[in-house]
């Protein structure tokens, strides 16, 4: 389990330069024998990414995150290099309800969005609403059980 100290420093960088999204689902095109295709779409996914100038911060998110790699994704205007993070799937949707009610309304709307979206698997907003209750319910559970360390 990650110290207190740790969760809420991760919440204060996500809310300030943190991104919570769903990844839409992509194409899978499978080749059969005499040339014939299938094509399915992957579900969508949840991720959080983080972008900063800071190698030092998105290296120790990274390793929270346990992804452990940190990419360079660019330069801003003043030339400083940008250095990228980013985690998906289950192992995001576990830290999006871990960090939900330590972070402000904006993130906690991304992540009602990206999670209901996972679990419908659709990305349209009006699907939503059912598959959020759950997850919002779970994430407010696994918050409790972090803050009170009682687990049930």
């Amino acid at each position: 389990m990650r110290a207190a100290v740790d969760l809420a420093w991760l919440a204060g960088i996500l809310e300030g330069e943190g991104s919570f999204q769903i990844m839409k689902a992509r194409p899978i095109v499978r080749r059969r024998a005499f040339g014939a295709e299938r094509t399915t779409f992957s579900s969508p996914l949840p991720k959080i990414i983080l972008r900063m100038t800071d190698r030092d911060v998105v290296a120790r998110v990274s390793e929270l995150f346990g992804v452990g790699t940190v990419t360079v994704s660019g330069r801003t205007q003043t030339r400083k290099t940008v250095y990228h993070c980013a985690v998906a799937g289950a192992n995001a949707a576990g830290w999006m309800m871990t960090l939900y009610l330590r972070l402000g309304q904006r993130r906690r709307s991304q992540i009602r969005r990206a999670l209901a979206s996972w679990q419908t698997g659709k990305t349209h907003r009006y699907h939503v609403t059912r598959a959020w209750n759950q997850a919002s319910d779970r994430a407010e559970r696994l918050s409790r059980q972090m803050e009170t360390g009682v687990w049930v």
